[in-house]
């Protein structure tokens, strides 16, 4: 098959080339339909007006993707933050608040530990994203000794707490009787979040 012949062409070319060629184009381009059959013979002679070019891909994602531009997945989104967060990726303005500013940080793996000899646990995955979400936020907000509060299970979505403190601006529009941050019940900063992945509030 492999010997040269002239199937009819502008070159000559040898026949399990030209077939090879044929199957190639049937698969790509008439896998799903069920005119193959019947458009072989006209397949096989556009193969012949074409010099048999025939180009072999690169990856199987150029023979699987799509001509068009895929829209992102939800899947893809996920993967995409969760790389951001393991890698410290902080986008934003915020950043600028802790530049050069060092803060205290717990282990919240090895609290996990502690919490799961009192059968309380959220699993690896999200102690691990638990730990790196806790220390973007002190790089964010300027925060110090951060630790975890709880998590409340509500009906549509799940609420992650922690709290710590911080050292800012005292604000304004405060009553005579209401306690400042850093003083009595306002000693603490909470913030909340629902997806470890965004940011907290």
């Amino acid at each position: 098959m492999r010997e040269a012949t002239s199937t009819g062409g502008h070159v000559q070319q040898d026949l399990y080339n030209h077939l090879t060629e044929v199957f190639n184009r049937v698969i790509m381009h008439h896998s799903g339909s069920t005119d193959a059959y019947e458009k072989f013979e006209e397949i096989s002679a556009l193969v012949k007006q074409t010099h048999l070019k025939f180009k072999d891909p690169l990856k199987d994602s150029e023979v699987n993707a799509a001509m068009l531009p895929q829209a992102p997945t939800t899947q893809g989104v996920h993967v995409a933050k969760c790389g951001g967060l393991l890698a410290g990726k902080i986008n934003g303005p915020k950043e600028l608040l802790s530049k050069d500013k060092t803060f205290t940080l717990t282990n919240f793996a090895e609290e996990a530990e502690m919490l799961e000899w009192a059968n309380i646990g959220f699993g690896e995955e999200n102690t691990y994203k638990l730990q790196h979400s806790i220390k973007r936020l002190c790089i964010m907000s300027g925060a110090d000794q951060v630790r975890f509060v709880g998590k409340i299970y509500g009906i549509d979505k799940d609420y992650w707490i922690v709290c710590g403190r911080l050292d800012d601006e005292k604000e304004s529009g405060l009553g005579l009787k209401v306690e400042p941050r850093g003083v009595g019940v306002n000693e603490l900063v909470y913030w909340v979040t629902d997806n470890l992945l965004n940011d907290w509030v």
